[in-house]
């Protein structure tokens, strides 16, 4: 079976969603499916990232597919705008996505 895994996170991450998306892709190819993870094209926030095969990063045993789409990012100061401003900013990107 042909799986595509759809996520909006940023990979290789230090939190733990990063982890359950690669597990969860890496089992899947562990049962024979043909696994493909497609995930956001963003900037990483720590450089210590910068280079490393998600693959390598997350130890996975398993054969699959893992492309960056690329997509618009927002300037990092409308983070630190209130709420108000951001969240819809933020709300549309994803949308896009």
């Amino acid at each position: 079976m042909k799986i595509v895994y759809l996520s909006a996170a940023r990979l290789p991450s230090i939190r733990a969603h990063g982890l359950q998306i690669m597990r969860m892709c890496d089992a899947m190819a562990g049962l024979g499916h043909d696994v493909v993870l497609l995930h956001p094209a963003k900037r990483q926030l720590a450089d210590s990232f910068d280079g490393v095969p998600v693959h390598q990063y997350y130890s996975c045993t398993n054969d699959f597919a893992v492309e960056s789409v690329p997509v618009f990012e927002l300037p990092y100061f409308i983070w630190r705008l209130p709420g108000v401003v951001n969240r819809p900013l933020m709300n549309s990107v994803n949308l896009f996505f």
